[in-house]
């Protein structure tokens, strides 16, 4: 019996144990036991999922040969307490390493494994939870990043000098910063929960509910100056609301950022009178110099005329020296103003230089024929010297170059009292022309050169009271050589004399149109309106020497009634008359009368705008009081349309190629047609100050034209075409444009005629074939 019952009993024991053996394999966690030394002696099977290791492998080692190093030493001592404080059971989350050395994250449950009251080892359950710990991890570091934001956000906001705030829809403070209560006065108490009519006037709640309800409506970004008054004083702010939108775009509130910009309005406002009381400063001296100038020039314009008609009369010797005296006394003064003038338009910017042709040696042997007399009074001796590389004929401003040659001479020869003064003229190698005026004078003192650049300075004081002069010549010599890309320097030695060295980047001119000035002037007819009568006589005189019929009027509405009457082949006005004035004579003649006859502006005010004044109002060129009679000539004979001639502005050559003159016809049919409008838009794009349009216009033009060999027009097409694109000389375009207009006006005619003489001639042809 006691056998039976004792198989019955280890039957039932094995029965037990796979029962249990079962159980561990499908439990679905990691399961084993180790003795009390951490000793692993029984591990399930899914170890090996977790682990990598088998079952075989681990059985038999310590436990911690699968913990991670860095925490090893922790985890050990862990257990070790829990065993030694014989606590039943704990739950601990470490770092694990796998056979392939990935780590990974588990959780284990560990109880005592306690028989007859004795600790025998501890029974593990083992859970991975890598993908929750790094979920937990990315949560912690999130929450971390929002803190460590929310922070820097209060940081920025408490410690910023601009005001801050949020509102919700209904127009309660959600949200102010420290610079918002400090500057208002105000603690969180009497501002969150509660809208601007707690703590503003009525009108000033209202304003900028009026701005909520704009950002409420969708207006999105808006700003404004605020003048507010606060405790502290008198603000201007510059105030910027928002929307605030929520993840899904819903609005849920408005911000507010408020600029203190007090100091920059206040600033402003002083800039701004500043630059009124400087505006008026300028317009005041502008006007004054105008004044003096129309003051001045308008009589010295008579006294020089006079002087110069009257040297050409019967006179004794001490008849001509007393009117040499007056025609040097009358250039110096006019000298002086000119050096005046052109220091107030240089330092204006608005200083004119004009591109042309320039004949070097006559430039040069007209300085220094200015000087001549001076020169023999004083015994010197000149030396000049051209090299044969210097092209004779150059582009650029001819009375610019005059002007600065004639600067250094004069120096050379007013600081020269023995020995000789040299002008030599060279390429440079950079390229242009180099100019050096030589002298053996007095020479400058080291650390004076600065000084004699400089406005109304000389080298020193001994200077002015033993050769006087303003101090403006080589300050305004060195400007205008500046402006025109050149500039000038020295070299010099006390008691031994100077040498001033002009550059001047000129280039060689294109080809142009001469003229011998007094063949293309005689027998013309000319309008002169001028209001002075002593000027009305002079440029009488002054014209009728070159044989020049006149009619002389004295302001420009009487000038506009004989345009009217009579066909002019030029016009010289005043700007400054009474009833009318040039500007507006010269706008009634382009405008009403359609005219395109040549206008020249002659006046006694030379601020530097005034040429560019002429050339928008429609003139041709201008011309300064007192006037050189030669320059005069030169300029009048260059503006003044050739004379009839059979010349064409056209050629047939490659229409009649097509061999039908029937084709030539219908093409010189097509010009007529539509050539005269294509005129008129250019003008129109002109007008416009449009440089596109007249850059695109142009290239029109020149392609309608292209087939009748139009050079004089298509050239000129060109160069308006490229100073359109490149934004070039505004002015040249206008002029250039007001010549083609002339040009093809006159093209126009001769197709016209030409045309009739196709249609005359096949109408005969056909009446011989019938």
């Amino acid at each position: 019996m006691r056998t039976i019952t004792h198989l019955f009993s280890r039957r039932k024991k094995r029965y037990s144990d796979d029962h249990y053996m079962k159980m561990v394999e499908n439990a679905g966690v990691v399961m084993y036991t180790a003795d009390t030394t951490g000793t692993i002696n029984f591990v399930n099977s899914l170890v090996c999922e977790l682990t990598g290791f088998s079952a075989e492998e681990l059985v038999g080692n310590h436990f911690s040969m699968l913990l991670d190093s860095e925490c090893e030493k922790e985890v050990s001592q862990f257990y070790s307490g829990q065993f030694l404080r014989e606590i039943v059971s704990t739950n601990q989350v470490f770092m694990i390493r796998t056979k392939t050395g990935e780590r990974k994250w588990v959780e284990q449950f560990a109880k005592l494994i306690i028989t007859d009251g004795t600790i025998k080892g501890f029974q593990c359950m083992v859970k991975d939870v890598t993908a929750e710990k790094e979920i937990q991890e990315a949560l912690a570091a999130s929450e971390q990043r929002r803190k460590e934001n929310e922070y820097r956000l209060t940081a920025i906001l408490e410690n910023t000098r601009t005001l801050i705030f949020i509102k919700d829809l209904q127009g309660r403070y959600i949200t102010v910063n420290r610079r918002f209560r400090e500057v208002f006065n105000l603690t969180d108490e009497m501002v969150i929960g509660k809208t601007d009519r707690d703590f503003n006037s009525e009108e000033r709640a209202a304003h900028y509910a009026r701005m909520d309800s704009q950002v409420i409506a969708g207006a999105g970004h808006i700003e404004s100056e605020e003048l507010v008054e606060t405790p502290g004083g008198t603000m201007h702010l510059l105030l910027a609301k928002f929307p605030l939108l929520d993840e899904d775009g819903k609005l849920f509130g408005i911000s507010g950022i408020a600029t203190d910009i007090t100091e920059s309005v206040n600033n402003r406002r002083q800039l701004e009178n500043a630059l009124r009381e400087t505006k008026e400063a300028k317009e005041i001296r502008e006007q004054f110099l105008a004044g003096i100038s129309h003051e001045t020039r308008t009589p010295l314009n008579g006294i020089e005329g006079a002087t110069r008609l009257l040297a050409e009369t019967q006179l004794d010797q001490q008849q001509k020296e007393l009117v040499s005296m007056i025609g040097r006394s009358a250039e110096r003064l006019n000298t002086m103003m000119r050096d005046v003038l052109d220091f107030a338009d240089i330092h204006k910017g608005t200083c004119p230089v004009s591109d042309g042709e320039i004949d070097v040696q006559k430039i040069v042997s007209e300085v220094t024929g200015r000087f001549a007399t001076t020169i023999a009074k004083k015994k010197l001796s000149t030396k000049i010297y051209i090299d044969k590389h210097v092209p004779r004929q150059l582009r650029g401003d001819r009375q610019r170059l005059l002007q600065i040659l004639g600067n250094l001479v004069s120096n050379a020869v007013k600081f020269t009292e023995r020995g000789t003064i040299t002008i030599e003229v060279q390429v440079a190698k950079a390229g242009g022309l180099e100019f050096v005026v030589t002298d053996t004078g007095i020479g400058i003192e080291p650390g004076k050169g600065a000084a004699i650049f400089e406005s109304f300075s000389h080298a020193c004081k001994n200077v002015v009271v033993s050769y006087g002069g303003v101090g403006l010549g080589l300050s305004i010599a060195r400007a205008l050589a500046r402006l025109q890309g050149g500039d000038i320097t020295f070299e010099s030695k006390v008691g031994i004399g100077s040498a001033f060295r002009l550059y001047m980047p000129y280039k060689l001119p294109a080809t142009a149109r001469t003229v011998a000035d007094g063949d293309e002037l005689a027998q013309r007819y000319f309008l002169v309106a001028e209001d002075d009568a002593i000027n009305r006589r002079i440029i009488s005189l002054v014209l009728q020497r070159a044989g020049v019929r006149a009619d002389l009027v004295s302001n420009g509405r009487e000038a506009l009634e004989m345009l009217c009457k009579n066909k002019y082949d030029l016009l010289i006005t005043d700007l400054h008359m009474p009833v009318m004035d040039g500007y507006e004579l010269t706008r009634e003649v382009r405008s009403r009368l359609q005219s395109t006859i040549p206008i020249v502006a002659m006046t006694a005010s030379a601020l530097g705008d005034d040429h560019e004044k002429c050339i928008q109002a429609g003139m041709n060129d201008f011309l300064l009081k007192p006037f050189d009679f030669d320059q005069l000539y030169k300029k009048l004979s260059f503006l003044l349309p050739a004379r009839e001639t059979t010349e064409k502005l056209f050629s047939l050559d490659l229409l009649s190629e097509l061999g039908d003159e029937e084709s030539v016809m219908d093409v010189i049919a097509l010009v007529l047609n539509d050539v005269p409008a294509e005129l008129d838009r250019l003008r129109e794009r002109s007008s416009q100050n449009d440089l596109q349009g007249v850059c695109a216009q142009a290239h029109k033009l020149k392609g309608s034209l292209s087939l009748l060999n139009t050079s004089a027009i298509t050239s000129l097409l060109m160069q308006i075409e490229t100073d359109a694109r490149t934004g070039g000389n505004d002015v040249q375009v206008q002029a250039n444009i007001r010549e083609v207009n002339r040009l093809g006006r006159l093209l126009l005619e001769q197709l016209s005629a030409e045309y009739g003489q196709l249609k005359k001639k096949r109408v005969t042809d056909t009446e011989i074939a019938a």
